[in-house]
Formats: structure tokens, C-alpha cells, sequence
């Protein structure tokens, strides 16, 4: 068992404003930590208390031997705690069936929930109240704030904040998921993809390097390459809703309040500025104009000079 004892005063040692109590350990204030029950099983146990409360010590105790007392008066302390707590929870998951490839380099957040057969690889930081589903890959270097992800999601190096995501979803890498974001079963979002307050259905595609910002996708819609919802004016943000078994062309900016129907084509390199009927194309750019002999004669100009 290992008693991790704070300071529940500011104090001058900490060089920090906050009271001891309202520094976190593990995405929990030591403050609430001290209201929870111990964690973790056999030698590998442990329970926060405040210096002090020797009632809650001798509870929590209950008669134990070989106790380990951690004392956190700094954030020195405090990293040295957090340690061991890291490798409690850590522990307990991959006894529930998660395989971490380097325990020691992976961050997890004692509120978190994650289900058998996920894997996760070293660099992943997952916070607050996310919860992993079952047979999932959580790959390098990815942020999961507060998010939900459904059962067998693939997720490689992106940030997934306040958002919820499907089952059988590939995102990444370099993704950023803001907050409000829903992402439905079956869908892909690529490198350089950035998703903010929006909804995309079931089976819906946006391979790379696009902006979907307070926007609804429908089923099975293809977001091409460059594809832009230009949802802020200066002054208010705006809403594009785009239709079932759409196609995006490449490189167009859809410029809200917008509707694209079901079925719709919008033809790459476009500006949309008023809704397009379902099952229509879609086309708002200049026509090309190629004028014959231009660049032989300008060479020959050149070539005078």
C-alpha cells in the first residue's frame, strides 16, 4: 500500500498561487482524490490523503503493514506521485485487457475507461472522462480530451477534444477533432483534417487537408482534397449542410448559409454561394480561356530585348 500524504496549504514551497489540494494528479484534484477510495490491488495500491486527516489514514490502512508514504509539499513531489499513480491505473487497465506497448510513456487519466483488445502505443495522453471503446488502435502522439470513440476506431497522432467518434473510424494522423464534433460509424478523416462543432455521417469521407467547421455531412459524402466550409463572415458563423452520397470537388470553398442536396456534384476548384438541388452539379469558377501562339510570341519579345 502506498499512502501518497499533500500539503493542504499554499505555502511558499510549491512557488504556485494554487493551494496544494487544486493541483492535479492524474486529471483529479488531490482535493477529490482525498474523497475517493484507494486504487489499484495488492502491492500495487495506493490512496491520497491530506497531512493531517489521520482518521482517513488509519482507515484507508485498516490495520496494513509495509506502508510507503509519499509526501507532496512541491510539484516536484506532486510529478514524483503522479508517477506512481500513473503505473496503478495503467496497470489496471491492462489487466482488464488493453495492451500498452511502453506503459511508462503512455498518460492516462484516472476517469478514462477503455475497452479489451485496444491497443495503445507510446506518446498517448487520453483525459478527463474519455472513454475508449473495445479493439481499438490509439497510435503515437494522440490527444483524447473528454471524447468518446467507438469500438474498433483506428486514431494515429491527432487531437480529439469534447468530440464523439464512431465505430470503425480511421482518423489521422494529424487530425484535430474541436470540440462538438461528431464523426459517424464507418468514416474516414485523413492527414490534415480539421473538424470544429460539425457532424459527419455514417460512411462520409474527408481524406486530407480540408476544413469542416459548423457544418452537417451527410451519408457516404466524399469531401475532396482543399475543400473549405468558409463558416465565419467576421461577425457570425454560419452553417453549410451538405446531403447524403455527395462529391466535393477538390479545392472548393462553400460559403454558408448553404445547402448542397443529396446526390449532389460540385465541381472541383468552385465557390458555392447559394444551394445547389439535389441530385445537380455545381459549378462556380471562372471558364478557361486558352489563347494560341501567347507564349512563343512573348519569348520572342523577350529574346529582342
Amino acid at each position: 500500500m502506498i499512502a501518497i500524504i499533500f500539503a493542504a496549504e499554499e505555502g511558499e514551497r510549491t512557488h504556485s498561487k494554487t493551494p496544494m489540494a487544486l493541483h492535479k494528479l492524474c486529471g483529479v484534484t488531490l482535493a477529490e482524490w482525498a474523497t475517493r477510495g484507494a486504487i489499484g490491488a495488492g502491492a500495487l495500491k495506493a490512496f491520497v490523503a491530506a497531512e493531517g486527516d489521520e482518521d482517513r489514514i488509519k482507515k484507508e490502512l485498516g490495520g496494513e503493514a509495509g506502508i510507503e508514504r509519499i509526501a507532496v509539499h512541491n510539484l516536484a513531489e506532486l510529478s514524483e506521485a503522479a508517477g506512481v499513480m500513473r503505473a496503478i491505473i495503467n496497470a489496471r487497465h491492462m489487466l482488464g485487457g488493453v495492451t500498452m506497448l511502453d506503459p511508462h510513456q503512455t498518460y492516462i487519466d484516472a476517469d478514462v475507461t477503455i475497452g479489451p483488445d485496444t491497443i495503445i502505443y507510446p506518446g498517448c495522453i487520453l483525459e478527463g472522462n474519455t472513454k475508449i471503446g473495445a479493439g481499438c488502435t490509439i497510435m503515437q502522439s494522440s490527444r483524447i480530451v473528454n471524447s468518446v470513440i467507438g469500438d474498433g476506431t483506428s486514431i494515429q497522432a491527432s487531437v480529439i477534444t469534447d468530440s464523439i467518434v464512431g465505430k470503425n473510424v480511421s482518423i489521422g494522423p494529424f487530425v484535430q477533432l474541436r470540440p462538438h464534433s461528431n464523426v459517424g460509424d464507418g468514416c474516414r478523416v485523413g492527414n490534415f483534417v480539421e473538424i470544429k462543432n460539425s457532424n459527419v455521417a455514417a460512411g462520409a469521407k474527408a481524406p486530407h487537408l480540408s476544413y469542416i467547421g459548423d457544418g452537417d455531412v451527410g451519408e457516404n459524402t466524399n469531401i475532396g482534397c482543399g475543400v473549405i466550409f468558409s463558416n465565419y463572415d467576421g461577425v457570425k458563423k454560419h452553417r453549410t449542410v451538405i446531403g447524403k452520397d455527395c462529391f466535393i470537388g477538390c479545392n472548393t470553398n462553400l460559403v454558408p448559409p448553404v445547402n448542397i442536396g443529396d446526390n449532389a456534384f460540385i465541381a472541383a476548384g468552385s465557390t458555392i454561394t447559394v444551394d445547389v438541388p439535389a441530385g445537380a452539379l455545381g459549378v462556380a469558377r471562372a471558364r478557361q480561356v486558352n489563347k494560341e501562339g501567347w507564349k512563343t510570341q512573348r519569348d520572342r519579345v523577350y529574346r529582342k530585348e
